[in-house]
């Protein structure tokens, strides 16, 4: 009996290592839709200059993953905008949303709410650029660590699992 609770906890500690390196790799998918969402938006704005919640809109029915669900929570919240700002709005939907993004992202993303729709075009674009830039220098920093952070979170959950079970046996 023993034996048989050892491996459960080594394989339920593995699958733990499992769960943390697909959630490292959605984090980079993540980032890479963010950047795909943002040029649409400086796109919308710079050539139509498209009112901010046609432009979620069009955002909701060409995403994918969470990108198209914070467009949609988005939209579904917007129904407060006279209680509540539009920034205010954008920075509680994308830290809801976006919780498995670095903090650096997160509060970068939510600076630019404060911009878009308010400021001149100018400015709304330079707040698109910084924004894009910070999620771009994250994922510069974390693909060439990819495989290794997910062998090290299966590694590590895993061999925690091994060793735990050993002392029990």
């Amino acid at each position: 009996m023993r034996v048989f609770g050892a491996v459960v906890l080594v394989l339920a500690l593995t699958s733990i290592g499992i769960c943390k390196a697909i959630e490292f790799r959605k984090c980079l998918t993540v980032m890479h839709d963010l950047i795909l969402m943002l040029d649409s938006v400086k796109s919308e704005l710079c050539t139509s200059r498209t009112p901010m919640n046609r432009i979620i809109q069009r955002i909701e029915q060409n995403s994918r993953g969470e990108v198209n669900r914070f467009a949609g929570s988005l939209l579904a919240s917007m129904d407060r905008l006279g209680e509540a700002e539009f920034s205010s709005l954008w920075r509680d939907t994308a830290t809801d949303v976006f919780g498995v993004l670095p903090q650096d992202c997160i509060t970068e993303l939510s600076e630019l709410g404060t911009c878009l729709g308010r400021y001149d075009m100018d400015m709304q674009l330079e707040a698109i650029d910084r924004c894009k830039h910070k999620i771009s220098n994250n994922i510069d920093d974390l693909r060439p660590k990819n495989g290794k952070i997910q062998k090290m979170y299966i590694g590590l959950y895993g061999g925690t699992g091994l060793i735990i079970a050993i002392m029990l046996i």
